[in-house]
């Protein structure tokens, strides 16, 4: 008999998979993304994806041409962002947004109204 819990985090996961064998010299920090994600270590994934979307180094493109720090929020943080705290959320949103007027809007503020979807709401 199958269980009728779906697991949110299980796209997210597949998403960091996918980035890991897309782009091997991040695999080691989308693993342990992952792993953190499975493991339902929320602080520590919060402190992670900070440390992680805080590196313009690690700035790269998913398979179908996207931010990938814009692909981060979207499949990762927002899978959890009900479990993360507000104010790191935000400060994790923000960072994508200037990478994305940084690295692909040409300046102009249009990227950022491609940005992250969902914003950060109250508890």
């Amino acid at each position: 008999m199958s269980s009728p819990y779906v697991d949110a985090t299980a796209a997210a996961q597949e998403h960091c998979d996918a980035m890991a064998s897309l782009h091997p010299d991040l695999s080691e920090r989308y693993s342990s993304l992952s792993d953190l994600l499975r493991k339902k270590l929320y602080h520590q994934l919060t402190v992670s994806v900070l440390s992680f979307v805080s590196d313009p180094s690690a700035l790269r493109t998913t398979a179908d041409g996207v931010n990938s720090y814009l692909a981060l929020y979207d499949r990762v943080v927002l899978s959890v962002d009900k479990k993360l705290n507000q104010l790191s959320l935000a400060r994790i949103a923000a960072l994508v947004a200037r990478s994305l007027l940084e690295n692909g809007g040409g300046g102009d503020g249009v990227a950022a109204g491609a940005g992250p979807q969902k914003p950060p709401g109250k508890k």
